[in-house]
């Protein structure tokens, strides 16, 4: 609804679809009911298939019979069946959409999962290597201390023989 800043022409008979019932020999609905069934038939042709109102072709006064009512109604009949159409097809493509969102979900989910996986495995592989690594560095600290002791034993056992066979003295 425009703002009260605003001055508005009056409108014209022709330019209200309303008018065209205030003038029919039918009984007339009250207020309440014309407005909601005016405001759900502007919501429902509002959405993404737009239906004509009523063609300013008809005209406002001839409503005379059970035909043209029923003409009215047979238009209106296919115009609800072309947006109760358009309904369904909108929620199938909601529904899949919404498919298809939680499938994303899932798989990003999983994906996490399979991640976190990884990492604590690599995590528990690299712990796992490091001490297989401090245990090799240790044996081989071993087998160097061992080799040298080893070769101070010979180098003794010679110094030794030397002594015994020959009674030189020893070179130190």
């Amino acid at each position: 609804m425009p703002s009260s800043k605003f001055t508005r022409k009056p409108r014209t008979p022709s330019w209200d679809n309303r008018s065209a019932f205030r003038l029919s020999p039918y009984s007339k609905a009250p207020t309440s009911t014309i407005s909601t069934s005016t405001s759900s038939l502007s919501a429902l042709t509002s959405g993404g298939n737009r239906c004509r109102a009523m063609s300013p072709e008809t005209p406002q006064t001839s409503f005379k019979g059970k035909g043209t009512l029923a003409q009215i109604k047979a238009g209106l009949e296919e115009r609800l069946d072309g947006l109760n159409e358009s309904s369904i097809e909108q929620r199938y493509k909601l529904a899949m959409l919404k498919n298809e969102c939680k499938s994303l979900r899932a798989q990003a989910y999983m994906r996490d999962k399979e991640i976190a996986h990884l990492e604590a495995e690599n995590a528990k592989d690299c712990a796992e290597a490091e001490k297989i690594h401090s245990r090799e560095l240790e044996k081989k600290k071993m087998d160097i201390e061992f080799l040298r002791e080893e070769s101070e034993v010979l180098r003794l056992k010679v110094e030794l023989a030397k002594l015994q066979s020959g009674g030189g003295t020893p070179s130190a």
